[in-house]
């Protein structure tokens, strides 16, 4: 099983979708080119991420009403959304989806775009059209990074550093033929930044 975006869902957007483009300064192509490209980074990073962003491509897809569309596909996951007792059942995942967030420029992880499996204790993260951010973008509400950041656990750890290590020592190696030359340099500058400081970002701060 498996979810799928149309682009053409965006094109024609309800006033309130078209607003949160405008708002985070995305378009509809954009929106699905960084679901699709959170994978790839997802990947790149190595199994803790790996296993953590639900698996996305890009895809034509033939639909009942016999056309096909172009869209985001997303590998179908069981789990709750707008459970927040991931949090203290499984603090390492979110510690893991929080670095994932800040580094990819996550704009939006909301409550309704982690999905909890309780019976695996299992998190995943969907939703990922808002990311990719670039500095002065808008962001909204972002749970994981948030509650990082307060919780006091802002060091990045071994896995973490050898991760954006890597990321910069290849200039993101193949991930810059999946972003806009702009926001595949606002992932590069998180990267550097995150590898020099070696904490994660403030929320918001891209």
């Amino acid at each position: 099983m498996a979810f799928f975006k149309p682009l053409n869902a965006y094109q024609n957007a309800t006033t309130p979708l078209k607003r949160a483009l405008l708002n985070y300064g995305h378009s509809p192509v954009s929106t699905l080119i960084s679901e699709c490209a959170a994978w790839q980074l997802a990947k790149r990073l190595g199994e803790r991420w790996h296993s953590l962003v639900v698996p996305t491509v890009l895809r034509s897809v033939k639909l009942p009403s016999r056309h096909s569309e172009v869209g985001s596909l997303a590998l179908f996951r069981p789990g709750e959304v707008r459970k927040r007792n991931y949090i203290h059942a499984v603090p390492e995942q979110a510690a893991n989806g929080a670095f994932f967030d800040c580094l990819s420029g996550q704009q939006d992880r909301n409550p309704g775009n982690v999905l909890w499996q309780e019976e695996r204790s299992r998190i995943y993260l969907i939703d990922h059209g808002f990311s990719f951010a670039r500095p002065g973008d808008h962001t909204g509400h972002l749970e994981l990074t948030a509650w990082r950041w307060q919780r006091g656990s802002r060091a990045l750890d071994d896995f973490e550093r050898a991760a954006v290590s890597s990321l910069t020592d290849a200039d993101l190696g193949d991930l810059r033929g999946y972003l806009a030359g702009d926001r595949a340099d606002a992932l590069l500058d998180r990267a550097q930044r995150l590898r020099r400081d070696r904490e994660i970002l403030p929320p918001g701060e891209l």
